[in-house]
């Protein structure tokens, strides 16, 4: 769940601020959640 909240942080990140900044770090906290949510649907 952490992964997922981060990702909604960067999100709400992004919205406020608007700073390209902080695409990337959503982007990349969106793959680690989608990551896991792929093994978790494995087990």
């Amino acid at each position: 769940m952490h992964s997922l909240d981060h990702c909604l942080l960067m999100a709400n990140k992004v919205y406020e601020t608007r700073k390209t900044g902080y695409y990337a770090r959503m982007e990349a906290t969106y793959e680690k959640f989608m990551e896991l949510l792929k093994k978790a649907r494995k087990n």
